[in-house]
């Protein structure tokens, strides 16, 4: 029981870690412009509010992959 609940774990996360790259790989082919004016303003802030920005995705990302079934 251990042992799938590991392995069903490891398929979430592999499952999140991928399709951020789809979501981002998207984003970067479709509208570069717009994803180089975002990163230009991400550079103007802070870095705790790039880190608190940062927590609150992670939060969320979580409680999405706590509740989702993949």
């Amino acid at each position: 029981l251990h042992e799938r609940k590991r392995k069903r774990l490891i398929e979430k996360v592999l499952f999140a870690l991928a399709s951020v790259l789809v979501i981002e790989g998207c984003l970067l082919a479709v509208m570069p412009t717009r994803v180089k004016t975002a990163l230009e303003l991400l550079v103007k802030m802070s870095h705790v509010s790039i880190s608190r920005i940062g927590l609150f995705f992670m939060v969320i990302g979580i409680i999405l992959l706590s509740v989702i079934e993949i």
